[in-house]
Formats: structure tokens, C-alpha cells, sequence
């Protein structure tokens, strides 16, 4: 009883909390609000500054090394996946501080004692929305420039695998609320931007092999980052995620 209600307490804090960040991106607009942070100095966006800059379109595609610790059916005891991901995706800037994203791709399943899975098909839908995006100091003319954000991050993602025994089914849904640090280099200009971002990050996954239910082991987690940007039109990422195991990927995207 404890556990349930500890859970349900959990589940409102976050959802009161994306309620709250929608809001605030949509009452701010673009990138929410600009500004200098210890000046405090603040005005609407009317340009955006966020991967790819102020664009409408965007082709990508990323791949990712997933290794969690599930739970088969009422058992306690976890069981050990690891998953490849390799996945192709659009995306739509619906606004400047909103971008909803659609892929297909597959994903190669391995499960402790049946390694001789097939990949198969895998899909995904998600959102990303910037919040904040601050100047950390006015800079000297000519300096490079710091700025810091804050970004809401959604997938779930669906996939399944055949293998020994019986189909496995399951999907994932992820969020993430990151911080980052951006530096955007004026004085030597061989970099449009680069970005450090962490923070925290919630994935549930829920799936069945058969009728055995699956779950995960460990809901709550954390991820981090580089992005590198060129140029305005391309950009480059590295990404951890820690559950318990860690997890490793990178991506590529273009965006017009």
C-alpha cells in the first residue's frame, strides 16, 4: 500500500510539473524568455536558438546502445536486456519553442540466455519543449557567449522480438528535464554552437512476452550530453543515460 501511494504521489508531482512547463513555454513564446540572467534583463524571443536554429523541418537519425534490468511477471529478481537502436526520424517545429518528432527504424533485442534474436521493426513518437534560454553574462564585444537552458524532452517508443520461446512486445516511454550550458563562439567561429546537458530523466517500460507481464527495474535515472552545431544547419550529439546500467548513443540532424 505504501509503494502504490508513493507512486500515485510521484505521478502528480510530474504531471502538475509538465502542466506547469507547457505553460510557461506557451506564455513566454519563442524559447519561453530572453534575457541576461544576473542583469536581469528579460524580453520575448523573436528568433530561436535551439538545435538547428529557426527552422521549420528536420531529418535525422540516431543510434543507442540500451542496457536495463527488467522485471518477467511478479517475480523480484532482474533480468538483464540490452538493446540496439537504430532509428530514422522527421521532425515539425509546430512553434519556436515546440518540435514534435515521428521515426522508424529497428531494434536488436538481447535478454540473458536468449541471444539469438532477430531485429525487427521499431517506431517512435516525441516532443521536445525549450523552456528557458538565458544569456548568462552580457559578454565583451568580440567575446564568446554563454547561455543557459532548459529543455522538456518526450518519446515513447514501440518495438517487439522474436526469438526463443515466445514474441517479446514492449515499449518505452521516456522524459527528461535537462539543463544545459551553450557556448557560441564569436572570436574563432569554427564552432556555431556547443552544449553540455544533464539532468534528470524518468523511462517506464511495459511489454509482454507471452502471458508473462515485463517492467522495468528502475524507473527513474539521468542523462547527459554534447551537442555540437557546425553550422546553423546541422548538428551533432553525444548522449549518456544511466538507469542503474548505463546507456550510450549518438545522433546526427539537418535542419531547413
Amino acid at each position: 500500500m505504501a509503494t502504490m501511494n508513493t507512486k500515485a504521489c510521484f505521478s502528480t508531482v510530474v504531471t502538475y510539473f509538465v502542466l506547469a512547463s507547457f505553460a510557461l513555454a506557451m506564455e513566454g513564446g519563442a524559447s519561453a524568455r530572453q534575457g541576461s540572467l544576473f542583469n536581469g534583463d528579460s524580453e520575448k524571443r523573436v528568433d530561436a536558438v535551439y538545435d538547428g536554429g529557426p527552422h521549420i523541418f528536420s531529418i535525422g537519425a540516431y543510434a543507442q546502445y540500451q542496457k536495463r534490468a527488467v522485471i518477467y511477471g511478479d517475480g523480484d529478481i532482474p533480468t538483464d536486456w540490452s538493446v540496439n537502436h537504430l532509428m530514422t526520424y522527421l521532425g515539425l517545429d509546430l512553434g519556436s519553442w515546440l518540435t514534435i518528432q515521428g521515426g522508424v527504424g529497428q531494434s536488436t533485442l538481447t535478454v540473458a540466455g536468449d541471444e539469438s534474436r532477430d531485429a525487427d521493426l521499431e517506431w517512435m513518437g516525441g516532443a521536445q519543449a525549450r523552456l528557458l534560454d538565458y544569456m548568462l553574462l552580457e559578454p565583451i564585444i568580440g567575446d564568446d557567449t554563454y547561455w543557459f537552458g532548459l529543455d522538456l524532452n518526450l518519446k515513447y517508443t514501440g518495438s517487439r522480438s522474436e526469438g526463443f520461446g515466445d514474441e517479446t512486445l514492449w515499449n518505452e516511454t521516456f522524459g527528461s528535464l535537462t539543463m544545459s550550458l551553450t557556448s557560441r563562439p564569436e572570436r574563432y567561429g569554427f564552432m556555431d554552437r556547443i552544449s553540455l546537458y544533464f539532468g534528470p530523466a524518468v523511462s517506464v517500460i511495459r511489454g509482454t512476452q507471452g502471458d508473462e507481464a515485463i517492467s522495468e527495474d528502475k524507473p527513474m535515472g539521468f542523462v547527459g550530453g554534447l551537442m555540437f552545431a557546425p553550422s546553423d544547419n546541422f548538428t551533432f550529439n553525444l548522449e549518456m543515460q544511466s538507469f542503474g546500467d548505463m546507456s550510450f548513443g549518438g545522433g546526427v540532424g539537418l535542419h531547413f
